[in-house]
């Protein structure tokens, strides 16, 4: 009674007849192989594609919408774990609010419950999360949640009209008194005599 580690694979082996038998890569794609016509080197192929190297399921940059997203349930999961992230942002501020909804959020865990979607829970994981989360924000539906907002626009704009106004009173204010005491000519300003 023990565990085997076979191609990848975890098998319990026991005492009541099984069999003792180690499974290859080609092997598996003989018996996918056989079920679906393919060869065996084929459908090996297939399955290490399929198996590892699919990005489709969550989205990346190119295409953010992945196959995940088609769940309602999930939809629903992802924008209840994004209120509560609002929640931690008015209490934590953002970077420590994103942290903590990675530990500590109920309704985080089942989002990824539903999403089937499975993160280490150290360092390394919250960092996988971000980069994923990051890509998440570029999706259509939450496109005008995590759109910049120019608040700021309008007061900088006006403090700079300020500044503005305010050089030009000076350079008027200095060109009077300049004329009072000099003459300007095309060679730059000479004193009155």
């Amino acid at each position: 009674m023990g565990k085997k580690y076979i191609a990848g694979v975890t098998h319990k082996t026991g005492s009541k007849g099984t069999i003792k038998q180690k499974i290859s890569w080609n092997q598996l794609g003989m018996v996918f192989g056989g079920h679906l016509g393919m060869a065996p080197e084929e459908a090996a192929q297939v399955l290490t594609e399929h198996l590892f190297k699919d990005r489709s399921w969550k989205g990346d940059y190119k295409n953010p919408l992945g196959r995940m997203w088609q769940d309602q349930e999930v939809v629903k999961a992802f924008c209840i774990a994004l209120a509560d992230r609002d929640k931690l942002i008015k209490k934590y501020g953002i970077m420590k609010a994103t942290s903590y909804m990675f530990y500590h959020s109920q309704s985080f865990q089942m989002f990824l419950i539903y999403a089937n979607v499975r993160y280490v829970r150290d360092k390394f994981g919250l960092k996988k999360f971000q980069n994923d989360f990051a890509v998440w924000k570029k999706l259509p539906f939450l496109k005008k949640k995590f759109a910049k907002s120019n608040k700021l626009k309008p007061i900088a704009d006006k403090k700079l009209r300020a500044k503005t106004e305010k050089m030009i009173d000076d350079f008027d204010s200095y060109n009077e008194k300049m004329l009072k005491t000099h003459e300007n000519t095309p060679f730059g300003w000479r004193r009155k005599i």
